[in-house]
């Protein structure tokens, strides 16, 4: 098992509580986890740090806390869409240490216009300065 890169759970009705705790720090190698169409009410924890892309659209997840990503250093697909987030419940602080993120897909959701455009926002500002930092370097 330390030598599976991709696992699809998706549609499979799973709560959080139903899912080993602990079970994703063995998958040493794992780099995509699909957990779309399932029931989780918030971001697993203690995903293992080689994973890159997450999907959890289409779940009940209502918050993102600024710890959400900590043990993903080199996630680059987060993908939330169709949840039930709000603006003030996605913390920007979950995401400012992803350095390789390229994709953070939030909506729609149960946000407002308003909403998605803070985040559209946050994303240009995120862009421009990984351009900068490119130039310098």
């Amino acid at each position: 098992m330390s030598k599976l890169r991709e696992i699809n759970l998706s549609n499979n009705q799973l709560k959080l509580n139903s899912i080993y705790q602990g079970a994703w720090q063995q998958l040493s190698s794992l780099s995509v986890l699909d957990l779309s169409g399932n029931l989780l009410s918030h971001v697993p924890v203690d995903l293992p740090e080689t994973l890159e892309y997450i999907y959890l659209q289409s779940n009940r997840i209502s918050s993102v806390p600024a710890s959400a990503f900590e043990s993903t250093p080199n996630i680059k697909g987060i993908f939330l869409r169709f949840n039930r987030l709000s603006v003030n419940a996605v913390k920007e602080s979950a995401f400012s240490h992803l350095k390789n993120l390229q994709v953070l897909d939030v909506g729609p959701t149960s946000t407002s216009p308003d909403d998605g455009e803070h985040l559209e926002e946050e994303r240009e500002e995120e862009e421009e300065e990984e351009e900068m930092e490119e130039e310098d370097g």
